[in-house]
């Protein structure tokens, strides 16, 4: 009697599933982390915020990245680098998303949300009374 071994489908797979000269199984490219500092700006009522932004990113692989503010269609920043940490002066007048994205897989990308709050309208200003002294 003859006997017959048995490959498991799975196993069969990974040895069916090779890859060709140059690629990997697994794609190792994406954006670990993007920070931007300040999260927010408190501005007076009307005024614009202008500020030094503080960006830092780190990426799984020496790429090209841009950084993006919201609404306008060229790159404020790019660099081509593993990680990366940057302080542009910038005037925002309302809330603002920066993104960051690879160049070359525009699907990789991640946002950060700068809030512009207004005295008087976003934030409270406590007032002491004269008699008060704490």
């Amino acid at each position: 009697m003859e006997r017959l071994s048995v490959i498991p489908f799975a196993l069969y797979l990974s040895f069916s599933a090779t890859p060709a000269i140059g690629e990997s199984l697994i794609e190792n490219r994406g954006i670990k982390f993007f920070n931007v500092v300040p999260g927010n700006c408190i501005v007076k009522s009307a005024e614009s915020c202008e500020v030094s932004f503080q960006f830092s990113w780190a990426l799984m692989k020496l790429e090209d990245a841009c950084i993006f503010m919201e609404g306008q269609p060229d790159a404020i920043y790019c660099k081509h680098a593993e990680a990366g940490d940057i302080i542009l002066d910038l005037a925002v007048d309302q809330s603002q998303q920066f993104t960051i994205m690879l160049t070359e897989a525009p699907q990789y990308k991640k946002s950060r949300r700068v809030k512009v709050l207004a005295i008087g309208e976003d934030i409270r200003i406590k007032r002491k009374h004269l008699w008060s002294f704490l």
